[in-house]
């Protein structure tokens, strides 16, 4: 599995299982992998909508 595929993932279980510092996390090293990934984009907006 890639890193940002990994992380992805982590961001969805963290997500789904309420455990914003997993999603935090992974938000994090996602933004230095990859700043411009449009899921984690997303993934911002909902955690500042949440």
């Amino acid at each position: 599995m890639l890193p940002v595929e990994g992380l992805l993932s982590q961001i969805c279980t963290g997500e789904s299982t309420n455990k914003y510092d997993l999603v935090q996390q992974s938000l994090y090293r996602l933004d230095k992998i990859d700043p411009d990934n449009p899921q984690m984009l997303t993934t911002r907006l909902r955690l500042a909508l949440h």
